[in-house]
């Protein structure tokens, strides 16, 4: 629904309690973030890999269709955007189903979501960017996106002829900035025993991924690996006993048609929710009661961040000043809450 003032919404449709599941929403693209690619999941829907493989349309269990050439290709394509942004992934996945003609995405579910130029993204932040900076920043993008055009026609090879209007620059940079803008941060506990792998193993796997990845400075990058050391030594000692299945977490990004138009909040009223059983299915859950005809609101950023700080994240990913009503409260009332995300039981 149209809001004056703040675009489309999402509108409570009846009364939720605290704990409700408010909406459940199924990704038009995703991606697993590469410094967890040890942990193995479908690459379509993100549910993890036991000795089975997955069965949901278009999953892991569907035949390789490319040609070695294209397989060539996407394996350079893969290489790229792990090099310089993951968010090309999603592109490719959107304009490949597409391609594709199966329905999973048309170019109306594109068409919903407003396009912004990934060129001179984050310039609304004008004391980031000096002119030379913000020159060599689109520069730069520009030619990552002519390779990353280039490399995905050649993974597409004879089905690039039915998107052709979709493989330009010009039309990648509004993809690229409207995913840029759009997109959900997803993770959830990854139940490690499926792999017969040892937790503590995995961690380390994690955090290598991670920090490699770090060191080579990937832009754009959605998230990092988050390693929490406590300030007390013995504590930040290995814990003597069984492993803890709860530290091992696979993350991903996803775009979604139906969450990506919930509006932010300072003081929201619902968080996501994610399942290692349903994978990168999102469920928005309610944390405050909500009445029939109350705007579905979501935080954007952690909200027990101080004022300015807050401002400035959503100032530079996302366009705008952020006057809600959460930003008259001091931080120790808004709570803490990581995107205001949890695990689903």
């Amino acid at each position: 629904q149209h809001i004056p003032g703040r675009g489309r919404g999402l509108i409570a449709q009846q009364d939720f309690a605290v704990g409700e599941v408010v909406l459940v929403d199924t990704p038009l693209a995703v991606y697993q973030h590469s410094c967890t690619s040890c942990l193995p999941a479908c690459k379509e829907c993100l549910v993890p890999l036991g000795v089975d493989p997955c069965t949901c349309p278009g999953g892991s269990a569907r035949p390789a269709l490319l040609s070695p050439e294209q397989q060539a290709a996407a394996a350079e394509f893969d290489c790229f955007c792990r090099s310089h942004s993951e968010h090309f992934q999603l592109a490719a996945q959107i304009i490949g189903r597409i391609s594709a003609g199966t329905g999973d995405v048309e170019r109306a579910d594109v068409a919903q979501f407003e396009p912004w130029s990934w060129l001179g993204f984050g310039c609304e932040v004008p004391w980031e960017l000096t002119p030379e900076s913000q020159a060599h920043w689109e520069e730069q993008r520009r030619g990552w996106l002519n390779q990353a055009v280039a490399l995905f026609t050649a993974v597409l090879g004879p089905g690039a002829a039915a998107v052709q209007d979709l493989l330009t620059v010009e039309y990648w940079d509004g993809l690229m900035g409207m995913l840029t803008r759009n997109v959900v941060c997803m993770e959830y506990e990854y139940p490690w025993h499926l792999i017969g792998k040892d937790p503590r193993w995995l961690l380390g796997q994690l955090k290598e991924a991670e920090q490699a990845r770090v060191a080579s400075y990937i832009p754009d990058a959605p998230y990092e690996f988050e390693v929490v050391e406590s300030d007390d030594d013995e504590s930040a000692k290995p814990a003597a006993g069984p492993p803890q299945p709860d530290l091992v977490i696979l993350k991903g990004t996803a775009l979604y048609p139906l969450a990506a138009m919930t509006n932010h909040s300072c003081r929201p009223n619902v968080e996501t929710s994610f399942d290692s059983g349903t994978g990168a299915q999102l469920a928005l859950v309610a944390i405050r009661p909500i009445a029939a005809g109350e705007e579905v609101l979501l935080s954007y950023v952690d909200e027990s961040w101080p004022l300015e700080l807050r401002r400035r994240k959503l100032l530079w990913d996302y366009g705008f000043l952020c006057n809600c009503p959460g930003c008259a409260l001091p931080a120790p009332k808004l709570g803490k809450g990581r995107h205001r995300q949890r695990q689903r039981q």
